[in-house]
C-alpha cells in the first residue's frame, strides 16, 4: 500500500526542495567525507595546501632512531631483600653492576638491615636516550651467608633507574615485591 506524498502549501515565490530518501542521504555523506583524490596534507589552519603541518625544514643529518647523547646521573636505589626461605634478607651484601655501557663497573654497594631493607647511592649511572633497552644493562647483585647456607641472586634494574631519571626524583624504588635470593648449591 502506497501513501500519497505529503503536500505543503507554499506561499507565492517559495520553492520546495524534493525530499531525500535515506540511501541518497547516506551516499551523499559518504562521498562528502571520503576525502577525494587530494594528496596534499593539512596545514596549521586545517586546510589542504602545499605546506604539510609536519614538514619543518631541518639541518639535522642524524638518522632517525639513533641514540641520544650519554648523560651520567647520581641516583638513590631503595628496596627490600628476602631470603630463600621467605624471611627478611638481613645482612645481605649488595652491589649494582653495569653490564652494558661499561661492563664490570660497580656503581654502588650497600648492606641490608635486620629487616632486609637497603638504601644505596649509585654514581655515574649512564642514561642514553632511546637506547635503554639495547645498550644499557644494570644488575643488582646480592649475597649473604644464611643459616641454611649461602644465598645469592641477581635482578635487572633498568626500569626503576629509567623511571627515576624520567620523573626527575632520581630515587629508584624496587617496588612492593622484594628482591628474593636463592640458595647457592
Amino acid at each position: 500500500m502506497s501513501h500519497p506524498p505529503r503536500v505543503r502549501h507554499l506561499a507565492a515565490g517559495q520553492r520546495t526542495i524534493p525530499p531525500m530518501n535515506t540511501r541518497a542521504f547516506l551516499f551523499l555523506g559518504l562521498v562528502a567525507c571520503s576525502g577525494g583524490d587530494d594528496k596534499s596534507e593539512p596545514t596549521s589552519t586545517g586546510h589542504t595546501g602545499a605546506i604539510p603541518l609536519h614538514s619543518t625544514p631541518t639541518t639535522d643529518t642524524e638518522p632517525t632512531g639513533a641514540c641520544g647523547p650519554p648523560i651520567d646521573y647520581d641516583l638513590t636505589l631503595t628496596g627490600l631483600v628476602q631470603g630463600a626461605s621467605g624471611e627478611p634478607g638481613a645482612d645481605t651484601t649488595l652491589e649494582v653492576e653495569d653490564r652494558g655501557w661499561t661492563p664490570g663497573l660497580i656503581l654502588g654497594t650497600a648492606a641490608t638491615d635486620a629487616y632486609g631493607a637497603f638504601t644505596m647511592t649509585l654514581t655515574d649511572v649512564t642514561s642514553v636516550e632511546d637506547c635503554w633497552g639495547t645498550l644499557l644493562n644494570y644488575v643488582l647483585i646480592g649475597e649473604r651467608d644464611a643459616f641454611g647456607g649461602p644465598e645469592a641472586g641477581e635482578l635487572g634494574i633498568n626500569t626503576p633507574l629509567y623511571n627515576a631519571i624520567q620523573d626527575g626524583t632520581l630515587v629508584a624504588e624496587l617496588g612492593a615485591l622484594p628482591f628474593t635470593l636463592e640458595e647457592v648449591k
